[in-house]
């Protein structure tokens, strides 16, 4: 909700949440698939240690698409 109200912001007086663009897509995404395996979230912690790798992996994969596409917003969408 709020990287459509950033975007919204965006279009109407040019300026944008560079918060909710950086660190919304990776929370979205860690929220989407942690409602399907919510081990993926203690993946990242300290809790996360006792996981196997592939999970662990998993999550630190999930996190760094998030930061693609927090690139790909600032630079093709916002030519920031």
């Amino acid at each position: 909700m709020l990287l459509a109200i950033s975007h919204w912001n965006y279009v109407d007086e040019k300026s944008v949440y560079l918060w909710a663009v950086a660190i919304g897509p990776a929370a979205l995404l860690l929220g989407l698939f942690g409602v399907f395996e919510p081990r993926l979230v203690l993946g990242l912690g300290k809790y996360g240690r006792d996981l196997p790798l592939p999970m662990r992996v998993g999550s630190f994969a999930l996190v760094a698409a998030g930061f693609a596409i927090s690139a790909l917003l600032f630079f093709a969408v916002y030519g920031m």
